[in-house]
C-alpha cells in the first residue's frame, strides 16, 4: 500500500449509485479530529463524487482515490486496489438461488471480484462475498444461527431465534395437512410468519404474511420456497445495529404489533385477529390491520 495514496475500487448496484437528496453532511470536528473531516451522512454516490474534497482536506493523511469497478476488464487487467468496497447483495442473492445459464451475466461481476482477490491476496474487501452469502438466504441465516446455538450450548448462547421450518417448491410437505403436521412436530404454534427464502434481489423477497390460525395455512403456498417461523411478540420494536471498527450504532425502528393468541384463538379480553400480508420495505401493519371487523366496521 502506498503511504501517500490509497486506491479503493468500488462495485455498486444502481440503487446505491443514486445520490441522496441532501448530499454529504459533515459535523463539527472535535479537538482530536482536527485535520480530518468527519462524515455524518450522505449516499455512496455523494461520497464517490466528492472524493477529491475528502482527499485534499485530510492534511497529513493519505489521499484516497476511488475507481469504479469495470466489468469489461479481466481480473488481471484491473489496477491494484488496496481496498474493494461493494454493495452487490442483490446480485449475490439472485446468483446463488438461480442457476440458469441466462442469469450467469448477473453473477459475472461477483465471480470477477473473487478471482481478482485470488490474484491479489493483499487487497482487503469490505464485506467478504462468502459472509454476505450467509444473509442473502434466510435459510442459510437461520441454519448458521442454529449451528452457533448448538455449538455454544443453550446456557452459554447469548441469543435465541424463533423455531422454523423450510418449505420448498419441490417438497414432501405439499399439502396443508403436511405443513400443519410439521409445525406441530417442531412445537411451532400460531401465529407464524412466512417469508421467502431469498432475502433480497427478487420482486417478492420482502413479501411476507403473518398467519394467525391453521385455517389460513394454505397461504404459505404463495411464498414458496419459504421459511415459516414462530411469531414472537416484541412490542412493535426492532433494533438495527451497525458496527464500524469500534463504533456501534443502534437504530430503533417500528415493527409488527404484539398478537395475543393461543391455538389461533384470541386470549381473554383481546380482539379476534385475521392473517395479514405485507411488504417489509414499507410501513408494517398495525394491530388495527390484524383485527377482524364486522359489517359496521367495528373490531370483534
Amino acid at each position: 500500500m502506498n503511504s501517500t495514496q490509497i486506491i479503493v475500487g468500488y462495485a455498486l448496484n444502481a440503487k446505491k449509485m443514486r445520490k441522496s437528496s441532501h448530499g454529504m453532511i459533515f459535523r463539527q470536528q472535535t479537538s482530536k479530529e482536527i485535520g480530518s473531516p468527519v462524515w455524518q451522512g450522505g449516499g455512496l454516490a455523494d461520497i464517490l463524487e466528492n472524493d477529491h474534497k475528502i482527499s485534499t482536506s485530510c492534511n497529513g493523511y493519505p489521499v484516497v482515490k476511488f475507481i469504479q469497478w469495470n466489468s469489461l476488464l479481466s481480473a488481471a487487467e484491473h489496477p491494484h486496489y488496496d481496498v474493494i468496497i461493494h454493495k452487490l447483495t442483490e446480485d449475490i442473492g439472485i446468483g446463488d438461488e438461480v442457476k440458469d445459464n441466462d442469469d450467469t451475466v448477473m453473477n459475472n461481476k461477483i465471480l470477477d471480484i473473487e478471482l481478482y482477490l485470488k490474484i491479489h491476496p493483499s487487497t482487503v474487501i469490505v464485506d467478504p462475498v462468502n459472509a454476505v452469502r450467509k444473509v442473502t438466504s434466510r435459510a442459510r441465516t437461520c441454519s448458521t444461527l442454529a449451528s452457533i446455538q448448538a455449538n455454544s450450548g443453550d446456557k452459554n448462547c447469548p441469543f435465541n431465534q424463533p423455531k422454523f421450518i423450510l418449505l420448498y417448491e419441490k417438497s414432501s410437505l405439499t399439502s396443508s395437512v403436511d405443513v400443519l403436521s410439521e409445525l406441530k412436530k417442531e412445537n411451532i404454534d400460531f401465529p407464524v410468519i412466512c417469508k421467502p427464502i431469498v432475502a433480497c434481489g427478487t420482486t417478492n423477497s420482502h413479501s411476507m404474511v403473518v398467519i394467525v390460525s391453521s385455517k389460513d395455512i394454505a397461504l404459505v403456498d404463495n411464498y414458496r420456497p419459504c421459511i415459516v417461523q414462530q411469531y414472537f411478540n416484541h412490542d412493535a420494536t426492532l433494533f438495527k445495529v451497525y458496527v464500524l471498527d469500534e463504533d456501534v450504532m443502534i437504530y430503533r425502528r417500528k415493527s409488527l404489533p404484539n398478537l395475543y393468541l393461543h391455538d389461533g384463538e384470541p386470549t381473554n379480553g383481546h380482539h379476534r385477529l385475521r392473517s395479514v400480508a405485507f411488504d417489509s420495505r414499507y410501513s408494517y401493519p398495525t394491530l388495527q390491520d390484524f383485527q377482524e371487523v364486522i359489517g359496521d366496521g367495528k373490531a370483534v
